[in-house]
This record gives structure tokens, sequence and C-alpha cells, in this order.
């Protein structure tokens, strides 16, 4: 039996951005670094607040298309949007994001009442953004990797999980280096064609942007060396060998590297990573050597 999604369904998926939700998936790094990934409830909780957060993030991102719907019409590919093209209109839009606007704040509350207010947080700040902030640069970028950090907190919370610095530090680390790439590849953009992608352009020449984009990628991989070699994290784990996990992390950032300056492509971040098999095994590489390494002692392997 042949199934099949209608057109106008896919177009609504867009809308949502629904193939961002990887990025949601930071909210389960509190359970996972504090070695309570197994834990059933608490796993169900953090799964829960992914879906309910991946409204909300939907909604933030419906927000934005009905703000930058002109200018995306003069994009090459932004033009494409449903908003922007007029698939799907304003209206239908508007209802769809009040509807996941209401379930996703509200339950998250529910589950935590500070994890609700983070969600409310992100909501607001990407509502300034929208509608100002980007276009102050250094400013647009901070803000972009805050809401990477949102997510963890909102998993920190409704897990009832310390969080580590150490995670606050890479997981901004890591969003800024993608968010750079990006603004890269808009200034690559308005080169080639003259389209300025967002005004804070302004702001950014592709020398600085190159010379940004390697001073955060050396910043993350010694920051996350000196976390493996660190006497708290060796002792919190009762494990010396976390250092290892570092040729993926090392591996997986030059990667990134190269299809930024060699191939010129990290416009789009979250499709690389789907597209890009090397950055797929070497992330999977490491998620199951720093996992089998932390786990090791927990459960005797």
């Amino acid at each position: 039996m042949n199934i099949s999604i209608s057109t106008n369904t896919l177009e609504y998926i867009k809308l949502m951005r629904l193939k961002h939700v990887l990025k949601n998936f930071l909210i389960l790094a509190p359970i996972f670094f504090a070695l309570k990934i197994f834990n059933v409830e608490l796993l169900l909780k953090d799964l829960l607040s992914v879906i309910l957060f991946t409204m909300v993030a939907s909604a933030v991102y419906i927000i934005n298309d009905y703000n930058d719907m002109e200018a995306d019409r003069l994009h090459p590919r932004k033009k494409n949007r449903p908003l922007a093209s007029g698939k799907i209109s304003v209206k239908k839009a508007a209802i769809l994001m009040s509807f996941l606007l209401s379930i996703g704040l509200a339950g998250l509350a529910l589950l935590d009442i500070k994890a609700g207010l983070f969600a409310l947080a992100y909501l607001l700040v990407n509502i300034a953004y929208s509608f100002g902030l980007k276009n102050i640069a250094i400013l647009d970028i901070v803000i972009v990797s805050s809401g990477f950090l949102i997510r963890v907190f909102i998993g920190s919370y409704v897990t009832d999980i310390k969080l580590s610095s150490w995670i606050e530090l890479m997981t901004f680390l890591l969003a800024l280096l993608m968010v750079l790439g990006k603004r890269r590849d808009d200034i690559l953009l308005l080169k080639e064609t003259g389209v300025k992608a967002r005004k804070s352009l302004d702001g950014y020449t592709e020398d600085f942007l190159n010379h940004a984009i390697l001073l955060v990628a050396t910043a993350a991989s010694v920051s996350y060396i000196q976390y493996t070699l660190s006497d708290e994290v060796i002792k919190r784990f009762n494990q010396e060998n976390l250092y290892i996990t570092s040729f993926f992390v090392i591996i997986a950032i030059l990667k990134y590297l190269q299809l930024i300056f060699v191939y010129n492509n990290s416009g789009y971040p979250v499709e690389t990573l789907y597209k890009s098999k090397f950055l797929q095994v070497t992330v999977l590489l490491w998620v199951l050597s720093f996992g089998l390494l932390i786990y090791y002692d927990k459960f005797g392997l």
C-alpha cells in the first residue's frame, strides 16, 4: 500500500520547520551527562519536553517567517517558504501558531514552572529578535546561540538536574560556531547575488567572520579537551579516558570548517548535518564512545 503525503501537508511541515527538531534533543543533555539516561520516568518527561518545546519553536519560526515575508521573496532559497510563496495564507499560519504556542507553553509550565518560564523567555527574546534585534550585528548571533542554551536549561529544570558549567559553555560555543558559519554564507550570497539576507550584515565582513569562526572553533576544541581532563569531571564519572572522545570532537569541527571554507556550504547547519554522512558518523562515534566511557562504571560494563 502506497502512503502519500499531500503537498499542502508538506507545506505545513515546512512552515513548522520540523526538520529542526534535531536541535531540541539538546533537552536530553542534562540526563545524559548526569548518568540518568536510563531512568524511564525522567526520559519520558524529557521526551515530552522535546515535543512541547518543538511546538513553541515552530510557533516562533512562523512569527519570523511572517515578519520576513517580503525579504524572503527576494532570497533565492527563502522565496519558496510557505508564507513567502503564498502557499499558506497568513490567517491559517496565525491559527496554527496560536495553537502551537498555547499547547507548548502550557504543557512545559505544567511539567515545571521554570521550564515554562524559560520557554516564554525564548518566545519573547525571539519576538524582539524578529522585530529589530536581528539587525544589530554580534547581538543577533548571541541571541540565536542563546536559544540552544535555553533548550539545555529546560532539560535541566524538567528533570531537576543541576547543569554543569562545562555543558553550558560547550553548548554556547558550538551554537555560536554554527551561527557564524551561517552569517559567512549570507555574506557570500550578498557578494554573489547582491541579495542582503539581513540588515546585520552591515556589521560583518568575510574576513571578520573567518577570524571569528577560527577563534570560536579553537575555543570550543580547547574547552572540550580541558573538560575531559579536569579533575572534577574525572572524579564525577570515575573515568580517566574521556580525553579519547576529543578526537571525534576535533574531527567533527575540522569537517565543519572544511564545509565552511572549502565548500562554502554552511548556510543551513541542520541540513548540513542531515546530508553529511561524515559528520553523522563522527557525531555517532562521539556519542557511543562518550556514553560507553561514562556509563562503564555505573553499569559494570
